[in-house]
């Protein structure tokens, strides 16, 4: 499968629509962290 970029822009946008969230939490020269917030009812 190729890097089309197409995830960073559909993850955000699929998890909003099922009432979820996606944050970007890393630090600089520590690398990439990513949290998905769940809600409490799902």
């Amino acid at each position: 499968m190729g890097k089309t970029g197409y995830g960073q822009f559909l993850a955000p946008t699929l998890l909003d629509i099922i009432g979820m969230a996606i944050r970007e939490t890393g630090q600089e020269g520590k690398g990439a962290r990513f949290e998905i917030v769940v809600p409490a009812d799902r």
